[in-house]
Parts: C-alpha cells; sequence; structure tokens
C-alpha cells in the first residue's frame, strides 16, 4: 500500500509534478513554511520564481510574528 503523499494522491488525483519550498522566517527563527505546487503550463520553477516566493515570506513572517505578540498582549491586558 502506498505511504504518505501518493496515498493522497491516489485518493484525490492529484499529481505533484514539482514544487517549492521556502522557510517563512523572522531574525532567523524558523515560523513555518511555505510551499507552492505545480507551475502553471506544466513548465519547471526558476530561481526567479524562488526568489519571489522568499520575497513574499518576509512580510508574511513579520504578519504572523505580530498576530503572535498581539495575542501574548491581549492574555496579559
Amino acid at each position: 500500500m502506498p505511504v504518505g503523499s501518493s496515498r493522497v494522491a491516489d485518493k484525490t488525483n492529484f499529481q505533484t509534478r514539482n514544487l517549492i519550498c521556502v522557510p517563512i522566517k523572522v531574525q532567523n527563527r524558523i515560523l513555518g513554511v511555505i510551499q507552492v505546487l505545480n507551475k502553471v503550463g506544466g513548465k519547471h520553477f526558476t530561481d526567479q520564481d524562488v526568489k519571489l516566493l522568499e520575497a513574499m515570506t518576509m512580510p508574511a513572517g513579520v504578519a504572523i510574528e505580530n498576530a503572535r505578540m498581539y495575542k501574548r498582549l491581549q492574555k496579559t491586558v
């Protein structure tokens, strides 16, 4: 029996052809990972695609950290 993501692919009939994973970081701490699957048109992802995704994760990391700080602040008030 298939394991992991291949089991999901079999059930959903979704095929992963290519992907990019980039860490979401704030001050060298990893908060999470953003993943993009299957570039449109069946093409391969480029270094430019990776750079764009990295640029998008910077403000996302700050927003996540701000939301966490706000939640902690609310608990203390």
